[in-house]
């Protein structure tokens, strides 16, 4: 079943038991913004940035907010998606979106350039072996 970003969040808000302001507070909007979202009364999606937020605040990852958009189909992901090392990559990604508030945000910055680092070099070698691959076949 596809919902509204607004469905999701009221729905997923009232299951952790917050309050329209509570959950403002923890993604740094008021009230009336988390009213107007759960109402869909918005002219296109926040930014990532607030997206994140919602996904630390509500508990869910921002792949679970997009699946429950209909934006992705658990059932027909891409090749890949469940390759172990790319879940690795998305776990540690939710981690540092995770750090509390007392983490400097430049500290988190880094940490986040550092993994996408990582995760460039990785895929390349992995395109690399696959080219090796298919050279030999």
């Amino acid at each position: 079943m596809t919902l509204t970003l607004g469905e999701f969040v009221r729905a997923r808000r009232l299951t952790l038991g917050l309050t329209q302001t509570e959950l403002g507070e923890q993604i740094g909007r008021d009230q009336t913004w988390v009213s107007n979202l759960e109402r869909n009364h918005f002219k296109e999606l926040p930014d990532p940035t607030i997206i994140r937020a919602l996904a630390r605040a509500l508990d869910v990852t921002v792949a679970d907010i997009w699946t429950a958009l209909g934006y992705l189909d658990p059932d027909e992901e891409p090749e890949g998606r469940y390759h172990p090392d790319v879940r690795v990559f998305a776990a540690i990604a939710t981690e540092i979106e995770r750090l509390s508030d007392d983490v400097p945000e430049h500290l988190k910055e880094a940490l986040r350039a550092d993994l996408q680092y990582v995760k460039e070099r990785w895929e390349q070698e992995r395109e690399t072996h696959r080219a090796r691959t298919r050279t030999r076949s």
